[in-house]
């Protein structure tokens, strides 16, 4: 086992997922740690770059399969997890081919979504998430493709409840503190967000969506 392997295992433990090796004198050599280190779970405050990688490794526990990787998606922007041009996938094996069928830019195909969909749909909304930081840009984000209105002060199904827990333990993990499941033509659903859904951290909602599903909520009431 490598070294940098061996220390993942450790943090694995640790019940907020990271830790380093820290002074201990007189302790031996370990596959993690040399000798007078010893590996320590959750010892300070995650620098932003640990966050970041915490973040990644959170949605991807997300994943029906538990692991996500970056995978070639020419025109894709950079994203929390990826490099520009690539896409962060769950259970996609980078080895086989793989081909993303792009019709436009991110921006107009979310738009297209709006006005095609949106108007002739209800919506599944994050609710009860005015405590996290710009809560505003997701109460009303729709994310969920069978866009039925679950929202706020109504009983939620089991699968619509699971979501929602998922959901705001990944947002808690974003840098900025909350995220949203975006429209991503071709994506695995993950336990947070449905098939073409990914969930991302720090995204600016469209406002196509917010006004859309401002007007469903009216329509239906709620």
């Amino acid at each position: 086992m490598k070294f940098g392997e061996a220390c993942d295992k450790e943090k694995e433990t640790c019940d907020c997922g990271w830790g380093k090796c820290l002074r201990n004198d007189g302790m031996e050599a370990s596959t993690c740690c040399s000798a007078d280190y010893e590996f320590t779970c959750c010892t300070t405050t995650l620098l932003p770059e640990q966050k970041l990688e915490k973040a990644c490794n959170d949605a991807a526990a997300l994943c029906p399969c538990g692991w996500a990787r970056c995978i070639k998606a020419d025109g894709f922007k950079a994203s929390l997890c990826c490099k520009e041009g690539y896409q962060y996938k769950c259970c996609v094996d980078p080895e086989k081919s793989y081909k993303m069928v792009k019709i436009n830019t991110t921006e107009n195909l979310l738009e297209q979504r709006a006005m095609n969909e949106c108007k002739k749909a209800t919506f599944t909304c994050f609710c009860s998430v005015m405590k996290y930081q710009n809560a505003w840009a997701v109460h009303f984000t729709c994310c969920d493709t069978n866009y039925t209105c679950k929202c706020c002060d109504t009983p939620k199904p089991a699968e619509h409840m699971q979501v929602k827990t998922e959901c705001q333990g990944a947002m808690v993990n974003c840098p900025c503190g909350w995220g949203a499941c975006v429209w991503q033509p071709g994506f695995s659903a993950s336990g947070c967000c449905k098939d073409d859904y990914s969930f991302e951290c720090c995204t600016k909602v469209n406002a196509f969506d917010l006004i859309n599903c401002c007007w469903a909520l009216k329509e239906n009431q709620f």
